[in-house]
This record gives structure tokens, sequence and C-alpha cells, in this order.
């Protein structure tokens, strides 16, 4: 395993920009699910929502595999104004194989820099996917 290098699949560098120029509504999620190829050490798609729910990715996320979750949504500041953060969960389950989260964890900081994304945060349960913890660590980065 060559942690110095990520390679990244086209379709995945592609989705990101659509994800971060998109325009939705404030009522939807929009999310875009990654995993890296065992094979080839490539960063490549798994699923990508154009709308959804954190309960139903929650759902989707699988039980013992590593993924990179990159979310799109509607953020509500406390002094009322609206944005829409682009952050990246690294969803890691305690379940998973030491050998899947190592090759996760290393690409992790590099597939950041070349997908030129600033918000990371890492999720360990499935089920602690809400969106009380998405806006109080969209809220702790932001301070």
């Amino acid at each position: 395993m060559n942690s110095a290098t990520c390679d990244i699949d086209t379709i995945v560098l592609d989705n990101v920009k659509k994800l971060r120029l998109a325009k939705q509504n404030a009522d939807t999620i929009m999310a875009y699910m990654m995993k890296i190829d065992r094979n080839t050490h490539t960063v490549v798609e798994d699923e990508y929502y154009a709308e959804t729910t954190l309960g139903e990715l929650a759902e989707e996320l699988p039980i013992g595999s590593p993924r990179y979750l990159l979310l799109s949504y509607s953020y509500k500041h406390g002094d009322g104004r609206v944005s829409y953060p682009l952050v990246l969960v690294y969803y890691c389950p305690v379940s998973a194989r030491p050998d899947d989260l190592m090759l996760y964890a290393c690409k992790l900081n590099i597939f950041v820099k070349l997908a030129k994304l600033d918000k990371t945060f890492t999720l360990t349960d499935s089920e602690s996917l809400t969106q009380e913890w998405l806006d109080q660590n969209v809220t702790k980065h932001a301070s």
C-alpha cells in the first residue's frame, strides 16, 4: 500500500464539482458516497444521491466497511444566514477490518487536498449521522 499517492476516478472529481456548484432547496441534502477500490487504491464512486435525508444515508452506510461521504445541505447560522457547506464525512465503523481502516485513513488527507475540501468530520457509528451531529460539527469548524 503506497500512502503517498491517492488516485481519484475522474467521475468522482466531476461529481465533487457538481455537488459544490449544485443549486438545491433548503429541505434537501445532496450526497455522494465513495469507496476505495482495494485492488487499485483508487477512490471510486459508490452512490450519488441528488435528494436524500440523513436517516436514509445512515441506512445506506455499510456496517463493516469505511466510506467517504460528501454532503451538501442547508446550514442555518446563529445570525439567521443560510449557507450550503460542502462537508466530507469519513465513516469508519469500529466493526471494519483494521487494514480497511488504515487504507482509508492513509488516503483521507490526500483526497481532501486533491478534491479541495475543507470541512472533514469522522463518524464511527451510522446511527450518529443526524442533523444535530452535522450542525454541531459544522458549528465547531466555523468557530
